[in-house]
């Protein structure tokens, strides 16, 4: 199935999937649209590039999308829930499920926006980044972009990390079809029934990325440890019983894995 063949129905969530030829970035298309958007055109909106020349990262970093027609490169553009960080993480779930389902490999999650496959080597790989971004003086309008490796991973010089890609022979419609499906599966839960499927998923799979538990690299003094819960409302937890700590969403540093 080709890109431009894609036949998602319109519902609550995405009211329609634009497939354009090529842009700089997704994310900076729909921001654009948004300065003259006075009747809620985009809301709902997912816009895919066939190629994406200049892909956008978290903190101003390069996102490689490869040759046109090899990768996934999207942005929704959403009314946020709440909190609007969950938009994320639901995405990221997705990735993750419809990942493990194409490649037949065990997929995991790296706080903050990174969704991982195991590699040839046995590694975690990343495959996807997620990154989302709430609009300056719109606040009923939250982007969330989807760069991910369905046919062709980075070379080893543009991504100075272990990076895979879901496999060559991917149908890449086929794929980001069932994304979407996917991502519009958990938000509907999500929002129909709260955030205890998330918060299960969302912590097994950071879990299996991090199973002796994690540190954070820019505040050494704190502890250390496993893994112990994750809340929408409260946040993070890990350490030991007697010497943990809980961090919200919103405060929560980049993790690493012990």
């Amino acid at each position: 199935m080709a890109l431009r063949d894609l036949a998602f129905p319109p519902s609550n969530w995405i009211h329609s999937v634009e497939v354009i030829d090529s842009c700089p970035s997704t994310s900076d298309v729909l921001r654009e649209r948004l300065k003259s958007d006075l009747c809620d055109s985009n809301l709902g909106k997912v816009l895919v590039a066939r190629n994406q020349t200049q892909g956008r990262g978290r903190e101003t970093r390069d996102w490689w999308t490869g040759p046109p027609d090899s990768n996934i490169a999207l942005t929704a553009c959403l009314s946020p829930p709440e909190p609007p960080l969950v938009a994320g993480l639901l995405a990221a779930c997705a990735m993750a499920k419809v990942g493990e389902e194409y490649s037949n490999c065990k997929s995991a999650l790296k706080w903050p926006n990174d969704v991982l496959l195991k590699n040839d080597a046995g590694e975690w790989a990343k495959f996807c980044g997620i990154l989302s971004e709430l609009i300056a003086g719109q606040p009923n309008r939250l982007l969330v972009g989807v760069g991910a490796n369905i046919l062709q991973a980075p070379p080893s010089d543009v991504a100075p990390y272990p990076t895979t890609c879901v496999g060559s022979d991917v149908d890449l419609g086929a794929f980001l079809q069932s994304f979407l499906e996917e991502w519009e599966k958990s938000w509907a839960l999500y929002q129909g029934h709260g955030p205890k499927a998330l918060e299960k998923e969302f912590f097994t799979r950071l879990t299996a990325w991090a199973p002796k538990g994690i540190r954070i690299p820019e505040e050494p003094d704190l502890p250390t440890g496993r893994l112990l819960e994750f809340s929408v409302s409260k946040g993070l937890s890990w350490g030991k019983a007697d010497n943990s700590i809980t961090r919200p969403l919103g405060l929560l540093p980049s993790l690493e894995a012990l």
